[in-house]
Order: C-alpha cells, then structure tokens, then sequence
C-alpha cells in the first residue's frame, strides 16, 4: 500500500508541472497574441503569429485536460445525482461515468496516433513545423487523461473500501 501511495504522490507531481507548463503556454499565447496587435497596429504584422497562437492554444488545451481530471473540474453532467439520495448508488454512477471516460480516452488515443503519422510530411503554412508535431500533442494529452482518469477511479475504489470496512485500509493491513 505504501507503493501505491508514493505512486499517487509523484503522479499528484507530475500533474502539478502539468498545471505550470499549461500556465506558462497560455502567457506565451498572452504575449505573442500582443505583440501580434501592436505589429498589425504598426503596419507590419508578424506573419508566423496567428499560427503559432493557434499551435500554442492547442498544446495548452491537450496538456490542461489531464490537470482538470485528475483536479475532477472537468465538466461533469451531475443532473441525474441530484436527484440520486442515495451516497452508494452516487458513487457507483459517477465510477461508471469514469470508466466510460476511460474507455473513451483509451479508445480515442488510437486515431490519434494514426493522425500524428500521416501528418508528419505535411507543413504548416507560415512556420513551416511538420504538423504532426502539433497533432502530438493529441495522444500524449489523451494518454495523460487515461493516467488522471485510471488514477480518480482508482482513488474512488480506496475510498469505497475505506467507507465499507469503517476504516482506513492502512489499519487493514496492519492487523
């Protein structure tokens, strides 16, 4: 059990670099979005700028999806858990709800991949970056939410054996 938690802790981590990295994308994107309006104010705009906006933005997107899981402030339709009283039937809803996810994520990766491939000769307009590197960020950001989204359903199985046996499951495996 002390495994699992030392691998809860350093994923806890990586998402936390995850979260700063998505951060420092989105002021390049502040910055490089103004200094694209002062060059066109200027009369002389940076031809390469919306292109890397939109690269940036995508980047920054892909990488922030796996934070807002694991972080569980992802949009989450919750109508049906209104109107569910019970805390058990709750649980067993949304853990379905993460797995379907899971399945999702896990599923979608594969054409990712396949369209990272096929892009890899072409290039993009201004900047000339084969567009398969911008189309990497698709695989990796959906591997990462099948990390973040293994690590939650995880976390609500720990939780509900917690709650089952009334206590921690580290006094479990103690006695």
């Amino acid at each position: 059990m002390n495994l699992l938690k030392k691998a809860d802790g350093y994923l806890d981590k990586f998402f936390k670099v995850l979260y700063y990295l998505a951060g420092y994308l989105l002021m390049i994107l502040l910055i490089v979005c103004a200094a694209n309006v002062v060059t066109r104010t200027a009369g002389h705009p940076l031809a390469w700028a919306d292109e890397l906006q939109r690269f940036v933005m995508i980047w920054m997107t892909f990488l922030a999806a796996p934070v807002l899981i694991v972080r569980k402030e992802h949009l989450v339709v919750d109508l049906v858990a209104t109107f569910v009283h019970n805390e058990k039937a709750r649980r067993i809803m949304y853990l379905t709800g993460n797995v379907i996810l899971l399945v999702f994520v896990i599923y979608f990766t594969g054409p990712c991949i396949e369209l990272v491939t096929k892009n890899l000769i072409a290039k993009s307009a201004a900047m000339r970056i084969p567009m398969g590197y911008v189309y990497l960020c698709m695989p990796i950001g959906m591997i990462l939410c099948a990390v973040g989204q293994l690590k939650n359903i995880l976390g609500e199985f720990w939780q509900m054996k917690e709650q089952e046996t009334g206590g921690t499951a580290e006094e479990e495996g103690r006695n």
